[in-house]
């Protein structure tokens, strides 16, 4: 059951990179052809709510507290406001393959700010996979200045396209605990709701004076697409798969008898030993069984349980 939960989140996570490597070309069209790039971030943070508010009504009732709502807010800025405004502006400027390869930079980033936030450990293989990540992507933006060719990119749309993954990935690390409480469905709900509040006096206006009835069928067509499947679809797959439980995530460690730390003494106490969702189970085994050693060392009995 573990298991299956595992590869469902990680499929949710193939799953919204793919849309978004799909949105990149689509989006990049119809921004082209009558909505610009300040209507279509309006449009994705207003869709995106009336979407997860529809799904909200055939999906279990949860309770949030006004302090979670407030917390929400937060999590807007940084998962949708930020992450929205520079990507589709980015898009705007760049070519959507800089921007789609971009992209593939928020395990980088998700994993650097897990490590500095969340404390959770690099592994050689993680480190690797970031070295030859961040090479990529300098040689892309490197490659986009020199070339001073608007065929090949543009260093400003990438910059920002870079923005927008770290973002993202700074949202998931400051709000994991938060993630966890709640359903996809609920936190998309209040996270689109709080980006369309706070976008709304700066963009609102822009959007009522637009010349919608100029804009054809083909780019409403690649509109919705951005807004459904790349706002909603690829927003729910990736709250749902940072929702998902991942195996061995908590294991735990009992005092068998008593024994003495300094001026602390242990009598069947229940340690937790939190392990990181980046670790494998393997090396939180091994983790747990460090610390079992070490309460050893002080003279207490200790056993996984």
């Amino acid at each position: 059951m573990q298991n299956k939960r595992v590869l469902i989140a990680h499929l949710a996570i193939l799953s919204a990179c793919a849309i978004w490597g799909l949105m990149a070309p689509i989006g990049k069209d119809a921004m082209l052809n009558g909505v610009d790039n300040l209507n279509m971030v309006y449009l994705r943070a207003l869709g995106g709510a009336v979407f997860f508010w529809i799904t909200s009504l055939f999906t279990k009732h949860e309770h949030v507290p006004l302090k979670d709502i407030f917390v929400l807010c937060g999590a807007g800025v940084f998962g949708l406001v930020c992450n929205q405004c520079c990507f589709t502006i980015g898009l705007s400027i760049t070519t959507p393959s800089n921007a789609a390869i971009v992209t593939t930079s928020l395990p980088i980033f998700a994993m650097i700010f897990a490590a500095l936030i969340l404390k959770e450990p690099i592994t050689g293989r993680k480190a690797l996979g970031v070295g030859v990540g961040c090479s990529g992507a300098v040689i892309l933006i490197a490659s986009t200045a020199v070339a001073n060719d608007s065929r090949i990119g543009d260093i400003r749309g990438d910059l920002l396209c870079v923005a927008a993954q770290m973002s993202f990935a700074l949202y998931l690390s400051l709000y994991r605990d938060i993630l966890k409480r709640y359903s996809p469905i609920t936190m998309s709900k209040w996270m689109f709701t709080w980006a369309t509040l706070l976008l709304t006096p700066f963009l609102g206006s822009h959007a009522v004076s637009t010349d919608w009835q100029a804009v054809s069928l083909k780019t409403w067509l690649e509109t919705g697409f951005v807004v459904f499947f790349g706002t909603y679809i690829a927003y729910l797959c990736m709250q749902t798969a940072h929702a998902a439980p991942h195996r061995g995530e908590h294991l735990q460690l009992y005092a068998a008898r008593g024994g003495s730390i300094g001026e602390h003494r242990l009598r069947h106490v229940p340690l937790y030993v939190e392990a990181s969702r980046g670790c494998s189970a393997r090396l939180q085994r091994r983790m747990a069984r460090n610390q079992v050693e070490v309460a050893k060392g002080y003279g207490v009995e200790a056993k996984l349980k």
